[in-house]
């Protein structure tokens, strides 16, 4: 509930309010690229949870396409942004007027990723706490919400934030790299440490397809249909599009999980 959880929390409700913040620039390698390895991971989930029992090899398995992916797109996106030979100067890096020393922008890294961590951590405990002893809940249910959201925090401040900066790229990057991260190697590393059996099907009915949607929505909106060598733009509207579909979506997911 906490891995796929965030992953429909950041793209519904991050790039949703990030879209309405400042539209999103779409760079043609993500939806060559970033999106179908997205899509195709998830395709790779349905495939391992689908049996309702998640052996350790699953998350063996998830682990190692983690291991073989990243470095390999790591890789393209390193040569697709390689400046030409002609456009450079004499090799050195030159600074950027107004760019703090990079001592101070390490702390700074560090601190912020420290207070992020810390402040959704206690956030967690508090709600997961209230939500079982008091509203009596599933745990699927608090993994989908309290947790997911509130594990996603750090995400949704850091995309606020280049939202407006114009840091188109950082914040659809941000939540690519983080449904990967969550879909392989968070699933990957708790079920290869402990198998586990007999979840919700909704996990595989509901939750899983949602994800595939909301991954193929950022091709559908960010895709220059007119040029497919172009930057596409995701719109407020489409934005608020995402946030309409993740209220919908918590609406059906608490009537089914509360049983009500």
């Amino acid at each position: 509930g906490n891995a796929y959880g965030s992953c429909i929390f950041n793209l519904a409700a991050i790039l949703g309010v990030a879209a309405m913040i400042r539209p999103l620039k779409v760079k043609p390698s993500v939806c060559a690229v970033a999106v179908p390895l997205l899509l195709g991971v998830t395709a790779l989930s349905y495939f391992v949870v689908r049996d309702m029992d998640f052996s350790r090899m699953n998350g063996f398995i998830l682990l190692g396409v983690f291991a073989v992916m990243m470095p390999l797109y790591c890789l393209y996106d390193q040569k697709s942004n390689a400046q030409p030979e002609e456009a450079r100067d004499d090799g050195a890096a030159q600074p950027v007027a107004g760019t703090p020393p990079l001592g101070a922008s390490i702390f700074w890294v560090v601190a912020g990723l420290a207070l992020l961590v810390g402040s959704s951590h206690l956030l967690v405990w508090g709600c997961v706490d209230f939500a079982r002893d008091v509203l009596h809940v599933s745990d699927l249910l608090i993994g989908l919400t309290v947790v997911a959201a509130g594990t996603s925090l750090p995400e949704l401040a850091s995309a606020i934030a280049s939202a407006r900066r114009g840091e188109h790229e950082f914040v659809i990057g941000n939540i690519v790299g983080s449904n990967l991260f969550n879909t392989l190697a968070v699933v990957g590393l708790a079920g290869s440490i402990s198998p586990y059996a007999n979840y919700s099907r909704y996990v595989v009915t509901r939750d899983i397809p949602v994800m595939a949607i909301m991954s193929l929505s950022i091709l559908v909106f960010g895709l220059n249909w007119r040029n497919f060598r172009k930057d596409g733009q995701i719109e407020r509207w489409e934005g608020a599009l995402w946030m309409l579909i993740f209220v919908g979506y918590l609406a059906v997911m608490v009537k089914q999980e509360a049983g009500l």
